[in-house]
């Protein structure tokens, strides 16, 4: 494998908007690059969730209350894409 190889890398775009990365890999390590992005994403993921409570100040929650916020949440009758819109 040649170091251009180890590096390549094409970024795939919809109506001139990122879309997409696709980077060359060898073929054993395909299930390893995999898991790599899963964890990445997950990553992420909390990244913007301790954001979003960051911006609401309620990052530093005790986890009572917490707990107390999740029941709540469980117990109430609202609509799946109310939570949803709200989260935006």
């Amino acid at each position: 494998m040649t170091a251009v190889a180890i590096f390549w890398r094409l970024v795939l775009t919809v109506d001139g908007k990122p879309f997409g990365v696709a980077v060359g890999i060898h073929e054993d390590e395909i299930e390893e690059t995999l898991d790599m992005l899963r964890r990445l994403r997950a990553l992420r993921a909390m990244h913007r969730m301790q954001r979003n409570a960051e911006a609401r100040g309620i990052s530093d929650m005790a986890p009572e209350d917490v707990d107390e916020e999740v029941r709540e949440a469980r117990n109430s009758p609202r609509d799946l894409l109310d939570l949803l819109s709200n989260e935006r």
